[in-house]
């Protein structure tokens, strides 16, 4: 049986569930840059942008893929959209221009 036949609530945790390994793993990919570099912040500002963004792709492609589901659910997906949507813009315009969240 697959794994994400039935819904996207697997899709979902498995992102979620990656972004906290990263996070884990960031005191290790740190390491040796000392001296106020701050690389660990870095890592972690851009996981957390990375994670939005990816939410709400998530969000738009399983709106595509379980149209049923959606249908029967579709406030779930529909909030993590206008959530993680506004966040985007957000970064966009404070930032100025798309070329931020590259």
């Amino acid at each position: 049986m697959n794994l994400f036949s039935r819904n996207p609530y697997t899709i979902y945790l498995l992102w979620v569930v990656l972004f906290c390994v990263y996070c884990l793993l960031i005191p290790f990919l740190s390491k040796g840059h000392n001296g106020g570099e701050q690389l660990g912040l870095t890592l972690l500002g851009h996981g957390l942008n990375y994670f939005i963004e990816g939410l709400f792709a998530i969000s738009v492609i399983t709106s595509l893929l379980y149209i049923t589901w959606f249908k029967a659910h579709r406030y779930i997906n529909v909030l993590i959209m206008v959530i993680t949507g506004s966040m985007i813009v957000l970064v966009i315009v404070l930032n100025g221009g798309i070329s931020s969240l590259l």
